[in-house]
Order: structure tokens, then C-alpha cells, then sequence
């Protein structure tokens, strides 16, 4: 096949991990650019990959639509989470008539979340015990997630949604979307292992917009601290080289819940990189890793007694370490993801170019 053109958008991974994959790509025959969504121009590209969620690319979605059937091959390599298990019908249904995610201007986006918020919440009131601790703007971020995928479908300019988790990929499939499981993969600009001493028991990284989540960290540093061990938890983002330092000098590395059906493997990525063990609340879907032998999993009241355990056992702790290494290595790294992407890009590009030349009978 003649050069093939790829267009990554992205509004969210930082530009080392965007640039990454590009190389992958572009290693595998591809020729491979990395744009936002404002500056994406897509005129003579042959694919474009919108990385995370198109949620935050309304320019790129408004000019798919505007193509028409010459447009590029259309790949979602899909990030961020989608309802939870147990949502009901009703608030599906309340989601999908309400989701801005239905409409092109923006200035409806405002007005339909100002509407659904009161009824979604009252509803969130009933669900909570099925669906989890998720809060109205969460729950209302994942309807808007996939109601924005149903567009492209329906719209028909989307091809392929590529899922970072197992659970996200038989979700997609159960709504309808071909999908493959594609988890972003390890890669040399998430960290390595500096051998440096370690001097802080537990490490978490991440997001305190979760009320959930402030309560459970101060809850787990309280029982860590009674029983001589320490929870750090920086101020502030940290990111490149700061970020490999931190996680190198942790010995466990902590994942508490965001949000319920879905897991950010990067987290696991960037710790065994790093050489920290990962210690979880239990995954929905914790495929390809294996809980208690790859990572330490424990419900969130009887994780600080199992990270205590952990942390008084040196072997183990080696022994999880290296296990989850061999899984990643097996199954979640970067050159595993970019084979499969490049030969899904291929095959739709092809079969693309011989529909738009077939002229019938």
C-alpha cells in the first residue's frame, strides 16, 4: 500500500506518551503526525486516531461530519470511562436525551447540563448502593462519553473504537461498537528503574477532585500511620523526571477508585516501571493482570492491614513486582498495542480506498 497517512489528536495524554506512540507507528510503515484539535488538519490524511475522548474535540467531530463519505478512517482510542454496570434504563434514557454530547453548539451544552443535573442526581440517589460512589458531573462526563460515540456511529464516520481496558472493550461490545481491547502499553517515557533508596512506604498519584477519594486517603493514612508506615501524597501534578524520581524511591504505589468500572492501567505502568508494587481496592475487570499475585488487592477497610503485611515481607514484595512485570511484558506494552493499531489502521484504510473506488455495476 502507498504511504499512509495518520493524524493522532489529543486533548488530554502529555506530549511524550502522544510522541511515543507516533514513533511506534511510524516504525510499523505509517507516516505519523501528532496535532490538538484546533490546529488538526486532516485534508489528505488516510486515518485519524482521536486519543481519550472526543468529548474535548468538537472542531475535529464537526469536521468529520462535514466530509462525508471522502473522509479519513476514524479510530477512538478510547481513554476515559463509560457508564457504570447497573446504570438503569431510565437514566440511560435521561442521559441520552439530555447529553450536549447530541449537539454541535456549544452554547447547548450548558443549558442541557443546567436541565439534566437535578434529575440525574435524584436518580444517583437510588443508584448509588448498584453503580458506586459516582457523583453527578462523573456520571454525567460517561453518558456524554458514549453518547458521543453513538453520534459517530450513527453518523457513520466512526470505524473502530480501541478500549484501554478488558471491562471498556465488552462494554463497547454489548452497545454495539466493533472494538478491540488496545490499553496505551509501557513505554520508556513512563519511567525506569533508578535502583535509588527507598523512602517512602506508600505512594499515590492522582487526581483530588473525588470526595470518595480525599476520604479514603486520609482514612488509609490514619490506619497506615498507627500501624509505622507512611502515606505520601504530593500537593500538586507531577510529571517527566520529577515523577520517576518520586516513584522510584516509593515501595508501593496506591490506585483508590475514581470511578468504579474502570481502571487506569497507566498507573500500573508507570509503578512497575518505576519499581513500586501497585496496591488496589479490587478491579471490576483486572484482565491481563492477575490480583495478589501481580498487584496487592484488598477492599479499601482491610487494604492498610494487607499493605502492611506486604511491606513486612521484602520477597514478596519482590516476587509482585516481577510478576507484573512479566504480564506487562506479555501483554501490555507499547510495541503489542502499535502491532495490533497498525494493522487495524491498514486493513480500514484498504478497505476504505476499495469502497470509495468501486463505482458498481
Amino acid at each position: 500500500m502507498a504511504d499512509v497517512k495518520v493524524m493522532i489528536v489529543s486533548s488530554m495524554m502529555t506530549r511524550a506518551v502522544l510522541d511515543s506512540i507516533a514513533d511506534a507507528l511510524s516504525n510499523r510503515g505509517l507516516s505519523v503526525a501528532v496535532s490538538g484539535d484546533a490546529a488538526a488538519e486532516i485534508t489528505g490524511v488516510d486515518c485519524v486516531i482521536f486519543h481519550g475522548t472526543g468529548l474535548d474535540m468538537p472542531n475535529l467531530t464537526r469536521r468529520l461530519e462535514a466530509q462525508g463519505p471522502d473522509r479519513p478512517a476514524v479510530i477512538v482510542w478510547l481513554s476515559e470511562p463509560l457508564p457504570p454496570d447497573g446504570t438503569t434504563r431510565a437514566m440511560m434514557g435521561i442521559g441520552r436525551a439530555l447529553s450536549p454530547a447530541r449537539f454541535p453548539a456549544r452554547w447547548v451544552q450548558p443549558f442541557l447540563h443546567g436541565t439534566s443535573r437535578p434529575i440525574l442526581k435524584s436518580l444517583l440517589l437510588f443508584q448509588n448502593h448498584e453503580i458506586g460512589d459516582v457523583n453527578t458531573s462523573l456520571f454525567r462526563y460517561c453518558i456524554d462519553n458514549l453518547i458521543w460515540l453513538e453520534r459517530g456511529r450513527d453518523k457513520k464516520w466512526l470505524d473502530l473504537v480501541a478500549a484501554s481496558t478488558h471491562h471498556k472493550h465488552c462494554q463497547l461490545q454489548e452497545y454495539g461498537f466493533r472494538s478491540v481491547f488496545l490499553p496505551v502499553g509501557q513505554q520508556e517515557v513512563l519511567g525506569r528503574d533508578l535502583g535509588t533508596p527507598k523512602d517512602i512506604d506508600v505512594l499515590f498519584i492522582g487526581s483530588l477532585k473525588s470526595v470518595r477519594r480525599r476520604r479514603s486517603l486520609e482514612h488509609l493514612r490514619t490506619e497506615l500511620e498507627a500501624l509505622g508506615h507512611s502515606l505520601h501524597v504530593p500537593s500538586g501534578r507531577v510529571y517527566g523526571e520529577d515523577r520517576v524520581t518520586l516513584v522510584n524511591r516509593a515501595k508501593i504505589m496506591l490506585h483508590v477508585q475514581q470511578f468504579p468500572s474502570d481502571t487506569p492501567w497507566i498507573r500500573w505502568l508507570i509503578a512497575s516501571a518505576n519499581g513500586a508494587v501497585m496496591a488496589s481496592e479490587p478491579l471490576v475487570d483486572p484482565y491481563p493482570l492477575i490480583p495478589d499475585k501481580d498487584y496487592l488487592s484488598a477492599p479499601l477497610d482491610r487494604l492498610a492491614e494487607h499493605i502492611h503485611q506486604l511491606l513486612s515481607d521484602e520477597a514478596r514484595l519482590r516476587d509482585m513486582l516481577r510478576s507484573c512485570r512479566n504480564t506487562i511484558e506479555n501483554h501490555m506494552t507499547l510495541d503489542i498495542s502499535a502491532d495490533r493499531l497498525a494493522s487495524e489502521i491498514f486493513a480500514l484504510v484498504d478497505a476504505r480506498k476499495t469502497s470509495l473506488n468501486y463505482r458498481g455495476p
